[in-house]
């Protein structure tokens, strides 16, 4: 794992972490990253999101982005949480006849 660049953001109040992680073949899970990265900044592992995982074509290499977050409560009124939304099986037509 090799950092390659770091941001410290005062207004979020966060770190933005751009990472390069080189493996053997088969890419490591986000649970693993994640793991990496707490052990690294001695931080928990819910104070740490991982914005995107891109790798390279040709390459062993993984581009990482993760946000550190300072606590909690910081986190949890920037970061957003989708709400997946269940569907009955039918999809009702928006369109209605006059």
């Amino acid at each position: 794992m090799k950092i390659t660049n770091e941001q410290n953001n005062i207004l979020l109040n966060r770190r933005e972490i751009n990472l390069l992680i080189e493996h053997n073949g088969i890419a490591p899970k986000k649970e693993a990253i994640l793991n990496d990265i707490s052990k690294h900044f001695k931080t928990e592992n819910n104070l740490i999101t991982i914005k995107g995982i891109y790798p390279s074509f040709g390459k062993h290499e993984l581009d990482v982005i993760a946000y550190v977050y300072d606590s909690l409560d910081i986190m949890n009124k920037i970061e957003c949480v989708k709400k997946k939304v269940k569907k009955n099986g039918k999809e009702k037509s928006k369109k209605q006849k006059a």
